[in-house]
């Protein structure tokens, strides 16, 4: 059903199927399948579909340049998951030279808009230059069962 929504043109059916090739949920997984339906909702402006083919251009195809663009375009659209994997990458050097203050900026909108997993870095990140907000951070993160 959602392959034939998809061919009609609907966004959510796109990016649906993607999420069945990419799962294997009801055929087999597909990554190649689950790209190319991203990819379509992606450039539609699902953020979730660009946040997924950015996972997929990281993981998958190894396209770190590609990753980080779609990354952005997530951010752009407000997905907040996109923020944290930036984060991530730009903490650890991945694809990028080391940047702890844009890793650190990207966690902190996200922790502020209530995501739990950059409430819990943020919070690491604060204990490691002995900021008292670590112990508030932390504490919105348990009461969210992430500790």
């Amino acid at each position: 059903m959602y392959k034939e929504a998809a061919e009609t043109g609907n966004l959510n059916a796109q990016f649906q199927l993607g999420y069945c090739y990419s799962h294997g949920i009801g055929t087999e997984v597909n990554n190649e399948r689950a790209f190319e339906s991203y990819k379509i909702a992606a450039k539609r402006g699902h953020n979730i579909a660009q946040y997924n083919l950015a996972l997929l251009y990281e993981n998958v195809k190894k396209d770190l340049n590609e990753a980080f663009y779609w990354y952005n375009k997530a951010i752009e659209n407000g997905n907040l998951d996109a923020k944290y994997q930036l984060g991530y990458l730009y903490l650890n050097g991945i694809g990028v030279e080391i940047n702890k203050e844009r890793a650190f900026e990207l966690f902190k909108e996200a922790a502020e808009k209530g995501h739990n997993d950059s409430q819990y870095i943020l919070a690491t990140l604060y204990q490691l230059n002995n900021n008292k907000l670590c112990l508030v951070l932390l504490k919105k993160a348990a009461m969210k069962s992430n500790v």
